[in-house]
């Protein structure tokens, strides 16, 4: 005689099948929320060593070990982050090489150069040889600023840190600041700024080119604001030139880039001078911004942690 439909037996197993399901798919779920888990701690780890290599720290290498590789991804990033390490090493010896090679023949011709221009020439000559020790004059600044580069980008380059009192050494260094400029030049920096643990040298050269570089472009008017912004203390430096377009600024911190389609070199310089900011802030923990300023122009930002 078969059992029916709705008796017990029926109803008992046709519960057990449906526990096994709800188990199967609870267990299914469980595994898969810590699957998702446990790989996507390991992405964030490759991703956080990823920023690093992209920050500028060449020596960043994701882990091999068993527990934190994502499959053979964490092997393909290092031999990847090795040829580019390699690749960017190379290059900079190459540069520093290039740049102090350059610099006993640049010494020659400007001598001989000043040599000629001290003899009996006409006044068609001594134009010549006034346009060569400009052009050499030039070249040498263009050296000067290329080794100067290589130094502060070295990882090995010692910075002498000190802890400044950030509105004292401001405006005690101002005076020199404002001679660099036949603009208007104005600072605003409250006295109750915080200190700051930089290299005073260094962070010299980087206002001094932000404010020679804001000197090339603007109308009549410089400001240099220092103020602080949560943890942070801020130099900007604006202008009232006809600024930046946008479509520039995520590379006008790069060596050898320029923003002035016209190539006036007295103008433009060498696109350097912004390139060696971006190196001694990085150095110092901080970063680099361009953005539209007040006056009209440009305005460039050093943030320093502080």
């Amino acid at each position: 005689m078969q059992n029916a439909p709705d008796s017990e037996l029926h109803q008992s197993v046709a519960f057990n099948e449906g526990l096994l399901v709800v188990f199967l798919f609870g267990g299914f779920a469980i595994y898969s929320f810590f699957m998702v888990w446990f790989l996507s701690r390991r992405v964030r780890a490759l991703e956080k060593t990823a920023h690093q290599f992209a920050d500028g720290n060449l020596t960043a290498r994701a882990s091999t070990r068993s527990h934190q590789r994502v499959g053979s991804l964490n092997r393909t990033f290092n031999h990847m982050a090795d040829r580019i390490g390699h690749l960017v090493t190379s290059s900079r010896a190459l540069t520093n090489a290039v740049a102090h090679e350059l610099r006993s023949p640049l010494f020659r011709i400007q001598w001989q150069a000043e040599l000629l221009g001290e003899s009996q020439l006409d006044s068609k000559q001594q134009k010549k040889v006034a346009s060569i020790i400009e052009d050499t004059d030039e070249m040498t600044s263009l050296v000067d600023e290329l080794l100067y580069l290589a130094r502060v980008d070295h990882p090995n380059t010692l910075f002498s840190l000190q802890t400044l009192d950030t509105s004292v050494w401001m405006n005690a260094q101002w005076p020199r600041w404002q001679a660099l400029s036949t603009k208007s030049v104005s600072l605003d920096a409250p006295q109750d700024l915080p200190s700051v643990e930089a290299d005073p040298h260094l962070l010299k050269r980087v206002i001094t080119n932000l404010i020679g570089n804001a000197e090339k472009y603007a109308t009549s008017q410089i400001a240099v604001r220092v103020y602080c912004e949560d943890t942070q203390l801020v130099i900007a430096v604006h202008d009232d030139g006809e600024g930046v377009e946008s479509s520039h600024w995520p590379f006008i911190f790069d060596a050898f880039y320029s923003a002035d389609r016209s190539r006036d070199k007295k103008r433009s310089g060498y696109g350097l001078g912004l390139a060696i900011v971006k190196q001694i802030v990085t150095r110092h923990g901080g970063h680099v911004e361009v953005d539209h300023s007040d006056l009209g122009g440009a305005c460039f930002r050093v943030i320093f942690p502080c």
